[in-house]
């Protein structure tokens, strides 16, 4: 199974723009804090991949492997900002609700 790991660089599949990649800054569980190289931050919580799937353009993910935030996770469990500050709250904010769930 396949994690995000910090300080590890990703290719961001999601958008359909070659060459843009994501950089793991932080994560608490399944809350993550990853920037793009086009400097805008990305945070929200890591799913689990239910099935093998290939990707347009050949990447592949398998069943059980993390996956990142796919459009429809935005403004649902996955936000944008190019405010380190305002990624920082949001993260801290995931990582609050994260724990009351499990609580």
């Amino acid at each position: 199974m396949n994690k995000f790991e910090i300080g590890q660089e990703y290719p961001v599949r999601h958008t359909g723009i070659s060459k843009l990649t994501t950089k793991l800054l932080k994560r608490e569980g399944a809350v993550c804090l990853f920037i793009r190289n086009d400097k805008y931050y990305e945070i929200g919580t890591v799913k689990h991949a239910l099935k093998d799937y290939t990707f347009p353009g050949g990447n592949r993910i398998e069943k059980g492997d993390e996956s990142y935030f796919t459009n429809e996770d935005f403004g649902q469990t996955a936000w944008t900002t190019k405010n380190f500050e305002r990624a920082n709250e949001i993260f801290t904010n995931l990582c609050k609700n994260e724990q009351q769930t499990i609580e």
